[in-house]
Formats: structure tokens, C-alpha cells, sequence
């Protein structure tokens, strides 16, 4: 692919779901997404037992959204807990329409390589902190070397080697900042690890210090590099993308449905029951991605209707006949009709 092929790709509009707490609607619903609001994934939620252990820091600023159905609604469930205390609430899910050649659209860090595997590779080693530490009084040998496979790595995992050679030179020093300042940072924690040091406060604040800097080095170079957020969303991180400025209901960026998503106790027959909050007059590839994306996810009962009532999607009648499939054997006929004396209702099975 040309890189004018990319560039053309990169500028097409594609749908998004962002996920969160039904206490955030009142907001959303008169404001749109704005990038101000509680982060979720915070120090405060790390502190979570069987939550949010395994994760080593904060999000780095913006709205996140993804092409994942299942991440957006598991984040959903996580901003409940989080702002409620209880993750059986509602969960919202909200569409976005992107145009992911604006500047304010970076990639999630995550996507971006992991700054210790990069060291890893080319130093053929697995560092600890009293590396870190040594690394660090040597100058940071052949720091070059890794700053140019950091880079390296970002535009093959982007399928983007054949972008403009001036952009991807630009790269270089931002990655050379991340390397260097993720050293420092790992540096500072060895020392902070070593309980016979004396001024622990100091050293606590120094690797906070650097801890800012990495931050700032990681979103620096997504600022810059954002045009690779339109290169490859087919897999894992790359499904993800942070936007930098508000989503409201109008402009390139913008709404376009907001979707409760119930649960189990409060819904009526149904394992879940999708209601549509707000729909934009564009909104019915919206309306058919999630009905698909959920069907394929979850495969409950479930039904999508409007705040009116209206039923856009039920699949009580086919998740019936999958059981009676599967418990008599019996395919229905054209019309979809199973003889009566095989029902499961008149053989003594309960009806779902």
C-alpha cells in the first residue's frame, strides 16, 4: 500500500465505543466527552484488591475508545465500581465517529512499544535495578541503538516504514527521551527499593520526578507521531486510540448514539437489555455494530430498543431455538416450527 493509500485511509471516519458508569450520563448527555472528567485506572483504583494490582500506573490523560466492544464494556464495568462501588450497575457504552487524521487523536500507550523490552532486545540481557543503576552511571550505553529499534519497532507494528522519511527522522529524539527518562525512572526505583538508604523521602520524590518525565517523553512522541493511529487497528492495543479534545454531538468528532446497557437483575426476560439513550440522525450503523458485536460477545437473550419502546433487535425467539436444538435435536422448519409433542415445554423441560 502506497503511502497516499494510507494517507487516504487515515482519514476515513470509523466508529468507536468508549464505556462507563451510568453516573456519567447526566454529563455526557449535556456536555459529550470531555477530557477533563476522573480518570478511572488512577492510583486510587490500583488499590483495589483483585482489581487493579497488576497494573503499574495511571492512564495518561484524554478519552480512551475502541474498536473492542468487550474492552469498552469491561471499562464500563470497572468506572461503576469505581465511581459507585458496584460494577452491576448500567454500564454506558457510547459510539463515536472518528476522523483519525486529527491531530488531537493519539495512540494509546499501550500500543506503543514497552520501553524495557525494547532495552532487552538490544542489549540482550533482562536488566534489574542494580542494572538499572549501573546503566545509568555509565551514561546509558547505546542509547542510540535502542532509540532507533524503538522506532523501528512502532512503524512495523503500524505498517508504516513507508512513511515520509522527514516524519519518521522527527521520531528519533522522542524516542531517545522515553528510553533515557524510563532508565532514570527505573534507576531512581532500585535506589527507592534499597531500605539502608538514608533520605528516603528524597529518593521517593526522584523517582515520582522521573516517573513525570517518562509520562511526558511517552506522550510527547504520540503527539507527534498520531497519524499512525490510522495505520493498523486490527489487533490487540492497536483497537485503542486516546483523543486529546472534547467529543460533543457535532464537528468532525462527534457523538453519534449512547446506549444503556442493563443488567441482569433489572431487566425484563432478558439476560441484558440495550436501550438506546441518544441517537443522532446517522446512527443506525452504530445501532447495528453493537447488536452484532454484542450478539457475537455475550450470546444472551437480549433486546435493543429506544427510550419509545421501539425494538430494533430481539433474540429471545432465536436463542430458543438454539435450545431446542440442542436439547431435542430437532431443527424447526422453514417457518421455524417445532412439532408441539417435542417442545421443551411439553416434555417436562423448562422453557428459558
Amino acid at each position: 500500500m502506497s503511502w497516499l493509500q494510507k494517507t487516504i485511509k487515515i482519514a476515513a471516519r470509523e466508529l468507536f465505543y468508549h464505556g462507563t458508569s451510568e453516573a456519567n450520563l447526566p454529563t455526557i448527555l449535556s456536555q459529550g466527552l470531555n477530557t477533563e472528567h476522573e480518570a478511572v485506572f488512577d492510583e486510587d483504583y490500583y488499590l483495589i484488591p483483585g482489581l487493579g494490582e497488576n497494573r503499574d500506573m495511571d492512564t495518561y490523560g484524554g478519552t480512551y475508545l475502541t474498536k473492542n466492544f468487550m474492552s469498552a464494556f469491561s471499562s464500563g464495568s470497572n468506572a461503576n465500581y469505581k465511581f459507585t462501588g458496584n460494577d452491576n450497575n448500567h454500564v454506558i457504552i457510547v459510539v463515536a465517529q472518528i476522523e483519525k487524521n486529527t491531530p488531537g487523536i493519539w495512540a494509546d500507550e499501550d500500543a506503543l512499544p514497552r520501553a524495557e523490552s525494547v532495552i532487552t532486545s538490544v542489549m540482550n540481557l533482562t536488566p534489574n535495578g542494580l542494572w538499572y543503576t549501573r546503566w545509568a552511571k555509565e551514561g546509558f550505553t547505546q542509547l542510540d541503538e535502542i532509540a532507533d529499534s524503538y522506532v523501528k519497532t512502532v512503524l512495523r507494528d503500524y505498517d508504516a516504514e513507508d512513511l515520509d522519511p522527514r516524519f519518521i527522522d522527527n521520531l528519533f529524539p522522542l524516542a531517545k527521551e522515553i528510553i533515557f527518562a524510563f532508565g532514570n525512572m527505573m534507576a531512581a526505583k532500585a535506589v527507592v527499593e534499597n531500605n539502608s538508604h538514608q533520605d528516603e523521602d528524597r529518593v521517593k520524590y526522584k523517582e515520582y520526578e522521573w516517573n513525570q518525565k517518562y509520562r511526558a517523553a511517552v506522550n510527547l512522541f504520540s503527539q507527534k507521531s498520531h497519524r499512525l493511529t490510522g495505520m493498523n487497528t486490527d489487533s490487540s492495543f492497536r483497537q485503542n486510540i486516546r483523543v486529546q479534545e472534547p467529543i460533543t454531538f457535532g464537528g468532525v468528532n462527534k457523538i453519534v448514539a449512547i446506549f444503556r446497557i442493563s443488567n441482569k437483575a433489572e431487566s425484563r426476560g432478558y439476560a441484558h437489555e440495550i436501550t438506546i439513550e441518544y441517537e443522532s440522525p446517522n446512527a443506525s450503523e452504530a445501532i447495528e455494530m453493537i447488536t452484532e458485536d454484542f450478539r457475537k460477545s455475550r450470546g444472551e437473550h437480549f433486546i435493543v430498543k429506544n427510550r419509545n419502546g421501539q425494538v430494533f433487535y430481539d433474540n429471545k425467539e432465536e436463542v430458543q431455538d438454539e435450545v431446542n436444538n440442542d436439547v431435542l435435536g430437532v431443527e424447526p422448519d422453514q417457518f421455524g416450527y417445532v412439532p408441539t409433542e417435542l417442545r421443551p415445554s411439553e416434555i417436562g423441560i423448562p422453557m428459558i
